[in-house]
Protein backbone atom coordinates (compact mmCIF):
# COMPACT_ATOMS: atom_id res chain seq x y z
CA UNK A 1 0.00 0.00 0.00
CA UNK A 2 1.28 3.26 -1.01
CA UNK A 3 0.05 6.77 0.27
CA UNK A 4 -0.28 10.73 -1.07
CA UNK A 5 0.59 13.68 0.83
CA UNK A 6 -1.26 16.63 1.09
CA UNK A 7 -2.56 20.01 2.71
CA UNK A 8 -5.17 21.86 3.53
CA UNK A 9 -5.17 25.45 4.00
CA UNK A 10 -6.74 28.75 4.77
CA UNK A 11 -6.29 32.46 5.01
CA UNK A 12 -4.29 31.55 8.00
CA UNK A 13 -1.06 30.39 5.63
CA UNK A 14 -1.16 33.74 3.70
CA UNK A 15 -0.47 34.08 0.06
CA UNK A 16 0.69 30.78 -0.81
CA UNK A 17 3.26 30.20 -3.25
CA UNK A 18 1.62 27.65 -5.43
CA UNK A 19 4.28 27.18 -7.81
CA UNK A 20 6.53 26.31 -5.06
CA UNK A 21 4.32 24.26 -3.70
CA UNK A 22 3.64 21.91 -6.79
CA UNK A 23 7.30 21.42 -7.19
CA UNK A 24 7.70 20.39 -3.72
CA UNK A 25 5.76 17.13 -4.69
CA UNK A 26 2.33 17.94 -3.15
CA UNK A 27 -0.03 15.55 -4.51
CA UNK A 28 -3.59 17.25 -3.37
CA UNK A 29 -4.94 20.01 -1.48
CA UNK A 30 -8.24 20.75 0.32
CA UNK A 31 -9.02 25.05 0.22
CA UNK A 32 -10.84 26.78 3.18
CA UNK A 33 -14.09 28.55 1.27
CA UNK A 34 -16.92 29.40 3.79
CA UNK A 35 -17.84 29.12 7.23
CA UNK A 36 -21.46 29.05 8.32
CA UNK A 37 -23.75 31.35 6.38
CA UNK A 38 -22.30 34.67 4.90
CA UNK A 39 -18.43 33.94 5.66
CA UNK A 40 -15.85 33.68 2.48
CA UNK A 41 -12.35 32.82 3.22
CA UNK A 42 -10.38 36.10 2.03
CA UNK A 43 -7.45 33.84 0.24
CA UNK A 44 -10.42 30.93 -1.08
CA UNK A 45 -10.39 32.81 -4.76
CA UNK A 46 -6.79 33.12 -5.20
CA UNK A 47 -5.64 29.67 -3.72
CA UNK A 48 -8.63 27.87 -6.25
CA UNK A 49 -7.31 29.61 -8.86
CA UNK A 50 -3.84 28.86 -8.24
CA UNK A 51 -3.74 25.54 -7.25
CA UNK A 52 -5.69 24.72 -10.57
CA UNK A 53 -3.06 26.55 -12.74
CA UNK A 54 0.19 24.43 -11.54
CA UNK A 55 -2.34 21.25 -11.52
CA UNK A 56 -2.87 20.31 -7.93
CA UNK A 57 -5.77 17.93 -7.24
CA UNK A 58 -7.93 20.03 -5.29
CA UNK A 59 -11.28 20.50 -3.12
CA UNK A 60 -13.04 22.92 -1.20
CA UNK A 61 -14.09 22.46 2.55
CA UNK A 62 -16.92 24.74 4.55
CA UNK A 63 -16.46 25.18 8.10
CA UNK A 64 -19.63 23.86 9.57
CA UNK A 65 -21.47 25.94 12.22
CA UNK A 66 -24.28 23.58 13.68
CA UNK A 67 -27.18 25.36 14.98
CA UNK A 68 -30.93 24.71 16.30
CA UNK A 69 -32.20 25.86 13.37
CA UNK A 70 -31.89 22.68 12.40
CA UNK A 71 -32.53 21.35 8.35
CA UNK A 72 -33.29 25.13 7.46
CA UNK A 73 -29.83 25.93 8.85
CA UNK A 74 -28.11 23.09 7.55
CA UNK A 75 -29.65 24.08 3.82
CA UNK A 76 -28.66 27.67 4.08
CA UNK A 77 -25.12 26.82 4.64
CA UNK A 78 -24.67 24.21 1.72
CA UNK A 79 -26.46 26.92 -0.43
CA UNK A 80 -24.08 29.44 0.96
CA UNK A 81 -21.09 27.02 0.30
CA UNK A 82 -21.88 25.80 -2.95
CA UNK A 83 -23.04 29.90 -4.26
CA UNK A 84 -19.14 30.53 -3.48
CA UNK A 85 -17.22 28.02 -5.23
CA UNK A 86 -19.72 27.88 -8.29
CA UNK A 87 -19.06 32.06 -8.58
CA UNK A 88 -15.69 30.89 -9.36
CA UNK A 89 -16.46 29.51 -12.68
CA UNK A 90 -13.87 26.46 -12.77
CA UNK A 91 -15.56 23.72 -11.75
CA UNK A 92 -16.28 22.08 -8.77
CA UNK A 93 -12.47 20.87 -7.92
CA UNK A 94 -11.11 17.71 -8.45
CA UNK A 95 -11.68 16.11 -5.35
CA UNK A 96 -15.25 16.29 -3.06
CA UNK A 97 -16.26 18.94 -0.94
CA UNK A 98 -15.47 18.34 2.43
CA UNK A 99 -17.99 19.20 6.08
CA UNK A 100 -15.46 20.31 8.47
CA UNK A 101 -17.34 19.56 11.75
CA UNK A 102 -15.40 20.57 14.47
CA UNK A 103 -17.23 22.52 16.71
CA UNK A 104 -21.90 22.51 18.13
CA UNK A 105 -24.06 23.71 20.20
CA UNK A 106 -26.62 21.30 19.86
CA UNK A 107 -27.62 17.64 21.22
CA UNK A 108 -25.40 14.64 19.41
CA UNK A 109 -28.91 13.71 17.61
CA UNK A 110 -29.57 16.72 16.20
CA UNK A 111 -25.48 17.15 15.21
CA UNK A 112 -26.35 14.18 13.13
CA UNK A 113 -28.89 15.38 11.07
CA UNK A 114 -27.67 18.54 10.94
CA UNK A 115 -24.18 17.18 9.42
CA UNK A 116 -26.42 14.66 7.50
CA UNK A 117 -28.64 17.14 5.85
CA UNK A 118 -26.13 19.94 4.86
CA UNK A 119 -24.20 16.42 3.03
CA UNK A 120 -27.13 15.84 1.13
CA UNK A 121 -27.67 19.44 0.09
CA UNK A 122 -23.87 19.51 -0.88
CA UNK A 123 -24.48 15.98 -2.43
CA UNK A 124 -27.39 17.01 -4.13
CA UNK A 125 -25.88 20.64 -5.79
CA UNK A 126 -22.12 19.06 -6.53
CA UNK A 127 -23.08 15.69 -7.96
CA UNK A 128 -20.76 14.09 -5.28
CA UNK A 129 -20.96 13.22 -1.94
CA UNK A 130 -18.95 15.02 0.44
CA UNK A 131 -16.08 14.03 3.05
CA UNK A 132 -16.62 14.68 6.27
CA UNK A 133 -14.02 16.01 8.63
CA UNK A 134 -14.29 14.88 11.99
CA UNK A 135 -12.13 14.03 15.10
CA UNK A 136 -12.53 14.42 19.20
CA UNK A 137 -13.88 17.66 19.23
CA UNK A 138 -17.02 16.14 18.30
CA UNK A 139 -17.07 12.82 17.47
CA UNK A 140 -17.53 10.44 19.73
CA UNK A 141 -19.96 12.09 22.08
CA UNK A 142 -20.98 15.05 20.01
CA UNK A 143 -22.68 13.11 17.43
CA UNK A 144 -24.21 9.64 17.63
CA UNK A 145 -23.25 6.18 16.26
CA UNK A 146 -25.93 6.36 13.09
CA UNK A 147 -24.80 4.20 10.11
CA UNK A 148 -26.02 6.71 7.59
CA UNK A 149 -22.71 8.15 8.18
CA UNK A 150 -21.27 5.44 6.02
CA UNK A 151 -22.77 6.94 2.58
CA UNK A 152 -19.30 9.26 3.22
CA UNK A 153 -16.01 9.16 3.86
CA UNK A 154 -14.00 10.41 7.32
CA UNK A 155 -11.39 12.35 7.04
CA UNK A 156 -10.12 12.26 10.73
CA UNK A 157 -7.41 14.14 12.64
CA UNK A 158 -4.85 12.77 14.77
CA UNK A 159 -1.50 14.76 15.45
CA UNK A 160 1.97 12.26 15.79
CA UNK A 161 4.91 14.48 14.03
CA UNK A 162 5.37 17.03 11.73
CA UNK A 163 6.88 14.66 9.36
CA UNK A 164 4.83 11.50 9.28
CA UNK A 165 6.95 9.17 7.63
CA UNK A 166 5.82 5.90 8.82
CA UNK A 167 5.28 3.23 6.13
CA UNK A 168 2.23 1.91 7.88
CA UNK A 169 0.11 5.19 8.97
CA UNK A 170 -2.89 2.67 9.83
CA UNK A 171 -0.51 1.03 12.24
CA UNK A 172 -0.06 4.33 14.04
CA UNK A 173 -3.97 5.37 14.15
CA UNK A 174 -5.69 1.80 14.88
CA UNK A 175 -8.52 2.77 17.14
CA UNK A 176 -8.38 6.43 16.21
CA UNK A 177 -11.38 6.15 14.01
CA UNK A 178 -14.82 7.44 15.12
CA UNK A 179 -17.81 4.98 14.73
CA UNK A 180 -19.83 4.42 12.99
CA UNK A 181 -16.37 3.80 10.55
CA UNK A 182 -14.27 0.98 11.00
CA UNK A 183 -11.20 3.04 9.35
CA UNK A 184 -10.72 6.12 7.99
CA UNK A 185 -9.77 7.39 4.55
CA UNK A 186 -7.83 10.18 5.01
CA UNK A 187 -5.98 11.44 8.05
CA UNK A 188 -4.62 14.27 8.87
CA UNK A 189 -1.47 13.93 10.91
CA UNK A 190 -0.18 17.86 11.73
CA UNK A 191 -1.00 21.32 12.22
CA UNK A 192 2.68 22.05 12.06
CA UNK A 193 3.70 20.58 9.21
CA UNK A 194 6.73 22.95 6.92
CA UNK A 195 5.61 22.99 3.17
CA UNK A 196 7.96 24.79 0.66
CA UNK A 197 5.99 28.14 -0.81
CA UNK A 198 3.92 28.21 2.76
CA UNK A 199 5.44 30.89 5.20
CA UNK A 200 4.93 29.05 8.40
CA UNK A 201 3.26 25.77 9.66
CA UNK A 202 0.38 24.40 7.37
CA UNK A 203 -1.96 20.80 8.28
CA UNK A 204 -0.95 17.90 6.17
CA UNK A 205 -2.42 14.96 5.32
CA UNK A 206 -2.19 11.23 3.93
CA UNK A 207 -4.38 8.85 1.76
CA UNK A 208 -3.66 6.03 -0.12
CA UNK A 209 -2.51 6.35 -3.63
CA UNK A 210 -5.28 4.26 -4.76
CA UNK A 211 -8.11 6.16 -2.92
CA UNK A 212 -6.74 9.46 -4.52
CA UNK A 213 -6.93 8.15 -8.16
CA UNK A 214 -10.53 7.27 -7.38
CA UNK A 215 -11.32 10.56 -6.06
CA UNK A 216 -9.74 12.20 -9.03
CA UNK A 217 -11.41 9.63 -11.63
CA UNK A 218 -14.47 10.64 -9.89
CA UNK A 219 -15.45 7.52 -8.12
CA UNK A 220 -16.42 8.65 -4.92
CA UNK A 221 -19.47 6.08 -3.66
CA UNK A 222 -17.73 4.65 -0.83
CA UNK A 223 -19.10 1.38 0.42
CA UNK A 224 -20.26 0.39 -3.41
CA UNK A 225 -17.77 -1.75 -4.80
CA UNK A 226 -16.04 -0.03 -7.79
CA UNK A 227 -17.76 -0.87 -11.18
CA UNK A 228 -16.86 -3.45 -13.67
CA UNK A 229 -15.21 -1.55 -16.35
CA UNK A 230 -16.29 -2.91 -20.09
CA UNK A 231 -13.83 -4.75 -22.07
CA UNK A 232 -11.30 -2.42 -23.38
CA UNK A 233 -10.24 -1.99 -26.84
CA UNK A 234 -7.87 0.47 -28.28
CA UNK A 235 -10.53 2.57 -30.21
CA UNK A 236 -12.64 3.21 -27.12
CA UNK A 237 -9.81 3.19 -24.75
CA UNK A 238 -7.93 6.35 -27.35
CA UNK A 239 -11.14 8.39 -27.49
CA UNK A 240 -11.83 7.82 -23.13
CA UNK A 241 -8.39 8.70 -21.89
CA UNK A 242 -5.43 11.18 -22.83
CA UNK A 243 -2.03 10.22 -24.56
CA UNK A 244 0.64 10.60 -21.64
CA UNK A 245 4.32 10.94 -22.52
CA UNK A 246 7.73 12.13 -21.14
CA UNK A 247 7.63 15.50 -19.51
CA UNK A 248 3.49 15.63 -18.80
CA UNK A 249 2.85 17.23 -15.99
CA UNK A 250 5.56 19.36 -16.28
CA UNK A 251 4.87 21.68 -18.60
CA UNK A 252 0.78 21.28 -19.09
CA UNK A 253 0.04 21.36 -15.57
CA UNK A 254 -3.83 20.36 -16.70
CA UNK A 255 -2.00 16.59 -17.43
CA UNK A 256 -0.96 16.62 -13.72
CA UNK A 257 -4.65 14.90 -12.48
CA UNK A 258 -4.65 12.54 -15.35
CA UNK A 259 -1.01 11.53 -14.52
CA UNK A 260 -1.39 10.73 -11.01
CA UNK A 261 -4.10 8.55 -12.05
CA UNK A 262 -1.74 6.89 -14.42
CA UNK A 263 0.82 6.62 -11.82
CA UNK A 264 -1.38 5.35 -8.84
CA UNK A 265 -2.09 2.27 -11.71
CA UNK A 266 1.39 1.74 -12.38
CA UNK A 267 1.40 0.98 -8.62
CA UNK A 268 -1.20 -1.18 -7.90
CA UNK A 269 -0.90 -2.89 -10.84
CA UNK A 270 2.90 -3.89 -9.73
CA UNK A 271 4.16 -2.57 -13.07
CA UNK A 272 6.99 -0.16 -11.26
CA UNK A 273 7.37 1.88 -7.70
CA UNK A 274 6.88 5.55 -8.56
CA UNK A 275 5.99 8.63 -7.13
CA UNK A 276 2.27 9.42 -7.41
CA UNK A 277 3.33 13.36 -8.18
CA UNK A 278 1.59 13.97 -10.81
CA UNK A 279 4.64 14.54 -13.14
CA UNK A 280 5.57 12.30 -16.23
CA UNK A 281 9.05 11.91 -15.77
CA UNK A 282 12.06 9.25 -16.54
CA UNK A 283 11.18 6.37 -13.23
CA UNK A 284 7.30 6.67 -14.93
CA UNK A 285 8.48 6.31 -18.05
CA UNK A 286 10.89 3.46 -17.37
CA UNK A 287 7.57 1.83 -15.27
CA UNK A 288 5.67 1.62 -18.65
CA UNK A 289 8.50 0.59 -20.69
CA UNK A 290 8.48 -2.43 -18.67
CA UNK A 291 4.69 -3.27 -18.34
CA UNK A 292 4.72 -2.68 -22.63
CA UNK A 293 7.23 -5.01 -22.65
CA UNK A 294 5.85 -7.83 -20.75
CA UNK A 295 2.29 -7.24 -22.16
CA UNK A 296 3.30 -7.67 -26.09
CA UNK A 297 3.36 -3.64 -26.75
CA UNK A 298 5.85 -1.48 -28.40
CA UNK A 299 7.77 -0.59 -25.36
CA UNK A 300 7.60 2.93 -26.38
CA UNK A 301 7.28 4.66 -23.06
CA UNK A 302 4.04 6.16 -24.03
CA UNK A 303 1.02 5.61 -22.35
CA UNK A 304 -1.58 5.46 -25.27
CA UNK A 305 -4.86 3.71 -25.38
CA UNK A 306 -3.72 0.43 -26.09
CA UNK A 307 -1.33 0.78 -22.28
CA UNK A 308 -4.06 1.86 -20.39
CA UNK A 309 -6.56 -0.75 -21.34
CA UNK A 310 -3.83 -3.48 -20.62
CA UNK A 311 -3.64 -1.73 -16.74
CA UNK A 312 -7.14 -1.04 -15.86
CA UNK A 313 -8.11 -5.16 -16.92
Amino acid sequence: MTWARGIDVSEHQGDISWDQVGAGGTSFAFIKATEGVGFEDSKFQRNWRESQRVGIPRGAYHFCLPSAAGADDATAEARWFCGVIEKQGAGWGELPAVADVETTKIPPAETTDWVLTFCERVSERTGRPPIIYAGGAVLPGRMTIDDRLLAYRIWVPHYTAPDQTDPDPKAITRGKTPPPWSDWNMWQYTERGAVPGIAGTVDRNVIEELQLAELIAGQVTPKAPPPQPPEPSHATMQQAVPVLMLGHGWYRSEERPSVMVLQALINVRGAGAVDVDGFFGDATERAIKSWQAQHGLSPNGVADGDTWASLVV
